[in-house]
């Protein structure tokens, strides 16, 4: 058995490390190592299966050296190319590099369920040098691709809720696709209708995991009702630094499913499924770097199907980059927007006038510290406002947030019936 708690990064593995990793790495391999002992007590969605994932990682860097190797090779390979990596993109790089390697075994539903099929699986892995190989090339080439269809849900409810902001169909261009299952989705109409929305009782503040919240029925009813209507697209993009057309791509952004939807192959992963192989002819993928001015440019001019765009979302990838790169993106985000157009983004992230960009990630996820920040230029403001917060990244609980003041049919309750305000 392997014993939960009982390592000490300090006492126990630190004057073990290799000397390199001892001097140069040793912040960021206890950041991992910290960070996974919070997933065992709050794992990602609540999944068990990445509790025991946790748990098998903690022990492993604790004993034996071939995983801390792994682990520094991916801390310095992506330190040498300029793209350090936070340790709790790290463990979710990692557990999504190792769901790469083992989800095809016949006895993945059952060894990721113990902290000890977890560990055995990797060890197994190491023991083959070509697969040894080929994990740490994915640990340090491959990027989290976290682009699940249910959470573009977020971006579906705010064009909704905006209602005759346009009047003509929608151009919309989608960064960071992973492959575009997700914007097909949202272009087709083909979205679960499965959104709760919650509020807090009298006297709680909902922003943190202790509120207490109860469900609003009429905006429940009311929001799921605007999910129902269609919105009409004009000619849109699709784009992902990693290869949106490669088919191997596919397998790699499916093994960035929690481990419990893999196991049980859950009605997330067949809609994915369904979603990828969706034909929509007035949507083009596109391999493009959007921290890449010049590679954008060139976008814009000959493979953009139009020169501006309506609607712009960036989904759940500002928190894997460095400040600089977000500057760049809602940079470029901007340059690509129609004058009256809009850009969503939502992360795991959070409206801070002083941070930079106007936006801080937090390391610690919470529930309800998935959201929905809109940028509106057109209204004379660059600065973003929060308008959703997500229970989770998968888009089912949510409270419209407090400074969601604005929308063009904002709901409100009152006296339990559905008002509109302007």
């Amino acid at each position: 058995m392997i014993e939960r708690l009982s390592y000490s990064f300090e006492e126990d593995i630190y004057h073990n490390l290799p000397e390199h990793l001892a001097t140069q790495e040793f912040g960021q391999l206890q950041g991992l190592f910290d960070n996974l002992e919070a997933w065992t007590a709050h794992p990602t969605g609540g999944d068990a299966r990445i509790r025991e994932f946790a748990f098998a990682g903690r022990y492993l860097i604790a004993t034996d050296d071939r995983v801390r190797a792994s682990l520094g090779f991916m801390l310095d390979f992506r330190n040498e190319r300029n793209r350090p990596t936070t340790p709790l993109y790290a463990i979710n790089h990692w557990l999504r590099t190792t769901q790469h390697h083992l989800r095809d075994r016949a006895d993945y539903a059952e060894l990721s369920t113990t902290a000890e099929g977890w560990a055995e699986g990797i060890q197994e892995l190491l023991n083959n040098k070509w697969n040894h190989d080929a994990y740490d090339s994915d640990l340090a080439l491959r990027e989290v691709q976290t682009n699940v269809p249910a959470r573009y849900k977020g971006p579906q409810l705010i064009l909704a809720l905006y209602g005759n902001r346009f009047d003509r169909p929608i151009n919309y261009l989608d960064i960071g696709t992973s492959i575009g299952a997700g914007a097909k989705g949202l272009m087709t109409n083909k979205l679960e209708k499965d959104i709760r929305v919650v509020i807090p009782v009298p006297g709680d503040v909902p922003n943190s995991a202790k509120a207490n919240l109860e469900e609003s029925l009429p905006l429940t009813t009311h929001i799921n009702r605007l999910l129902g209507s269609p919105l009409e697209f004009g000619p849109s993009a699709a784009v992902d630094i990693m290869g949106v057309q490669d088919t191997g791509q596919g397998k790699w952004i499916k093994s960035c499913f929690y481990p419990s939807e893999i196991a049980e192959n859950t009605d997330a992963i067949k809609d994915f499924d369904e979603l990828t192989q969706e034909s929509v002819p007035n949507l083009i993928l596109s391999t493009l770097d959007f921290t890449d001015n010049d590679g954008v440019d060139d976008f814009i001019k000959v493979k953009s199907p139009v020169e501006k765009y309506d609607v712009i979302t960036i989904l759940t990838m500002l928190h894997q980059l460095r400040e600089d790169e977000v500057a760049s993106v809602l940079a470029n985000a901007k340059k690509a927007l129609a004058p009256d157009g809009l850009i969503i983004v939502q992360d795991f992230a959070r409206t801070n006038p002083k941070a930079a960009n106007g936006l801080e990630f937090p390391e610690k996820w919470h529930p309800y510290s998935y959201r929905s920040i809109l940028i509106d230029p057109g209204s004379g403001s660059d600065d973003p406002v929060e308008l959703l917060w997500w229970q989770s990244g998968r888009c089912r609980e949510v409270i419209i947030a407090p400074s969601a003041t604005f929308f063009a049919a904002r709901p409100s309750l009152e006296n339990n019936n559905l008002k509109y305000g302007v």
